[in-house]
Formats: C-alpha cells, sequence, structure tokens
C-alpha cells in the first residue's frame, strides 16, 4: 500500500480514537455522574478524581495517554517517516480536545499529547515533565502551571541537549 495512504489512514484512525472520551465512559461505566456536567465540567482525570476519586481517575488517565500512544506507536512500527508520526499525534490530540462522539467540546489534551510523545521520545517526555512540571504541581496545585512548565522544562531540555 503507497505510504500516503497508510498515513492518511493512521491520520484518521488517531482522530477517532482520540474521540473516543475515556471520562465520559468510565464515569458511565461506574455509575458517577457525566464529568461534562459535574465539577468542572471538563471531562479529563483531573475532574473525574473531583467526582470520582483516584481509581476513576487513573483509569482516565490511562486510557487518555493509551488513545495518543497507540496510534503514534503503531505508524512508527509500520515505518512512517517523522512528519507522518508527528502528523499522527496532532490529530489524536485534536480528537481529544474536540471529539467527534461528544459535540465536539472535549478535555485540553495534556494526556493525550503526553502518550503520543511518550512512545518515541520518553526521554524528552519523562524528564522535565516529571521534575520541572511535578514540583509546580505540588507546590501550588495548579495543573495548568504544572503543564506549562513541563512545556517550558521540555523546550529547555531540548535547547540544552544541542
Amino acid at each position: 500500500m503507497n505510504t500516503v495512504i497508510v498515513t492518511i489512514l493512521m491520520i484518521i484512525a488517531a482522530y477517532l480514537a482520540g474521540s473516543i472520551s475515556s471520562a465520559v465512559l468510565v464515569c458511565k461505566i461506574r455509575g458517577l455522574p457525566d464529568p461534562r456536567t459535574s465539577g468542572s465540567g471538563n471531562p479529563g482525570a483531573t475532574n473525574v478524581l473531583r467526582i470520582g476519586g483516584v481509581s476513576s481517575a487513573g483509569l482516565v488517565l490511562f486510557f487518555d495517554m493509551l488513545k495518543g500512544a497507540l496510534p503514534s506507536y503503531l505508524g512508527y512500527k509500520i515505518g512512517l517517516d517523522a512528519a507522518s508520526l508527528g502528523f499522527i499525534a496532532v490529530c489524536a490530540c485534536l480528537g481529544h480536545i474536540f471529539p467527534l462522539f461528544f459535540g465536539f467540546k472535549g478535555g485540553k489534551g495534556v494526556a493525550t499529547a503526553f502518550g503520543a510523545m511518550a512512545t518515541h521520545w520518553w526521554r524528552l517526555s519523562t524528564v522535565p515533565y516529571f521534575n520541572l512540571g511535578g514540583v509546580c504541581v505540588n507546590h501550588s496545585l495548579f495543573l495548568c502551571c504544572g503543564n506549562g512548565c513541563g512545556n517550558v522544562g521540555t523546550f529547555l531540555y531540548l535547547v540544552a541537549r544541542r
């Protein structure tokens, strides 16, 4: 099969995988309120932690990371180039942020992006996010601050490695 066709099919599959809202499904299976109407209204792991506890949030986090990791890793295993892998990862995140199956209202895409990045660049994804981002989350209790610091840390790590 032609590489362009495979890439387009993988991009579509990544978007569709990203469109599956694990927060909504986990809450529905566990009999919890819909995360889009409870708590902060965001269908993500942090909101599920508020309304359903640690085990439900852990499942949401795992499945959100998996839907970013799986399409990226499959694209890597079938031999797609770096640009194609990047498009696949971005489309998985876009599917999470604008899910086709849930009215184009999704989460922020942090766990999905982390999962997509961790499959290929595990050093790049783990070192700055867990060190710099974790310190900000633990000391300030602002998840967005932790994510922003993780992104800055990733950029600084890349610059330092050059």
